[in-house]
């Protein structure tokens, strides 16, 4: 009788351990199929997309290389404003005399401005790259170079003479002269030719009687010196 009832027990044991480890296995079971196949099964009846689980390869292709739009050669300030192009959404490094000085962020427009760029006295040569959000940088930039020019250029008028009488026929004088460097000449309002050697002439029409005339130089960065001439005119009799 105690045998048979060991017996009993030793089935109700074995039952057990089958009950529990069906309550724990089918679980574990079901979670590792869904682990593996679950994404698979969700996308074939349009639950999920199984992109969801695929991982993008990583971003290792840098930007396209940024560049200065019609920077200028010469400029009398010190802090100027500069414009460019280059990837939307980038970010725009820009680098003077070496170091980086600043940054900023390309536009969904492709276009960027640095305000307030700090530059020193005499030539400064600049250079961009940019960074995306993945961290890929681009190529320098071509590099461009920005002289700082405070000095006004020299105006060397050689003829006519000041305070002198000039005589002919036609109501004309021939006015000349030289600059320190490349401008933009204004004689009397008018735009006068400098000649590649720094040379200028200019053919003034005058009345009789005392000539004023003003001659204006613009540098290419942009300073401006003006020198004045008086001088008489008669016209000849024939």
């Amino acid at each position: 009788m105690a045998q048979k009832r060991h017996y009993h027990e030793e089935i109700l044991i074995k039952r057990l351990k089958r009950t529990i480890l069906a309550v724990i296995g089918i679980p574990v079971l079901v979670i590792a199929i869904m682990a593996f196949f679950g994404p698979t099964v969700a996308s074939i009846f349009g639950f999920v997309s199984i992109d969801r689980w695929t991982k993008a390869p990583g971003d290792t292709i840098a930007p396209t290389v940024p560049g200065f739009r019609s920077p200028p050669g010469s400029v009398k300030d010190t802090k100027i404003t500069l414009n460019g192009f280059g990837e939307p959404g980038s970010v725009i490094k820009l680098f003077i005399n070496g170091p980086e000085k600043q940054s900023t962020v390309v536009g969904n427009d492709g276009t960027f401005t640095f305000q307030d760029v700090e530059l020193i006295n005499g030539k400064n040569t600049l250079f961009l790259k940019a960074q995306d959000q993945a961290g890929n940088e681009s190529e320098a930039s071509e590099r461009v170079e920005i002289t700082v020019d405070t000095i006004e250029p020299k105006i060397e008028i050689t003829a006519p003479e000041k305070d002198k009488t000039v005589k002919n026929l036609n109501e004309r004088v021939l006015i000349q002269g030289k600059i320190s460097e490349k401008a933009t000449i204004r004689i009397n309002d008018r735009l006068a030719v400098q000649k590649p050697d720094l040379t200028f002439e200019f053919i003034l029409g005058v009345k009789q009687g005392e000539v004023e005339v003003t001659v204006e130089a613009v540098d290419e960065a942009g300073n401006k010196k003006e020198e004045k001439l008086k001088f008489t005119y008669l016209k000849q009799s024939e």
